[in-house]
């Protein structure tokens, strides 16, 4: 279908007539809109997203599960902020890097002691 002059597309509706899916053509390519629905991507092998920009949001989590190794590499700053932070070593050690200066700074730093027990849940 085409619309007033606009790209052409294709609109997938439900029988209540709700959009479930738009295709727009467009001169880069498709553009495909889903709305109030799940998505899931599945693959034998690997999926690879490339793009020049990747943002995903989320309103309530985010979880991100390997079952092995998970590498961050970043040609910039790589920064983690959040109301609380914790980094765990299941097993093994837990290091830090760096090739300038590494500072901890906070209230107070504490090392080689146990959370109190109501930290520790």
């Amino acid at each position: 279908e085409v619309a007033d002059g606009d790209e052409p597309r294709v609109t997938v509706t439900s029988p209540s007539g709700r959009v479930e899916l738009r295709v727009r053509l467009t001169d880069d390519g498709p553009v495909l809109s889903f709305e109030r629905a799940d998505l899931t991507l599945a693959a034998r092998g690997a999926l690879t997203l490339d793009c020049e920009a990747l943002r995903v949001r989320a309103r309530r989590d985010v979880s991100v599960e390997a079952g092995r190794d998970i590498v961050h590499d970043a040609r910039g700053a790589v920064d983690v902020a959040g109301d609380a932070v914790r980094l765990l070593a299941r097993e093994g050690d837990a290091s830090v890097e760096a090739r300038g200066d590494a500072r901890v700074d906070g209230g107070r730093v504490l090392l080689n002691c146990a959370p109190p027990a109501a930290e520790r849940g």
